[in-house]
């Protein structure tokens, strides 16, 4: 499965348990460690990957909230 997430700044993929995020640099981390980080627990995370966790399980779960959740991934967007 691969889930792609589009901000007006930046893009994330998440594939084969890897999340990435390109802002015109490319971040990533294990998705292990961003499930971890998005629910409380510390996970070492560059920070560009540690703002859009909360966003990654949101739409992984299909949750409309969960604690610690950054910036909507649709916003700006134009439909």
């Amino acid at each position: 499965m691969v889930l792609r997430l589009a901000y007006p700044d930046r893009v994330v993929i998440v594939e084969g348990g890897e999340v990435l995020v390109f802002d015109g640099r490319l971040h990533s981390a294990p998705l292990e460690d961003v499930l971890r980080s998005a629910h409380g627990s510390s996970a070492p995370l560059p920070p560009e990957v540690r703002e859009v966790a909360g966003d990654v399980v949101r739409a992984l779960t299909g949750q409309s909230r969960v604690r610690g959740g950054s910036r909507n991934p649709l916003k700006g967007l134009a439909c």
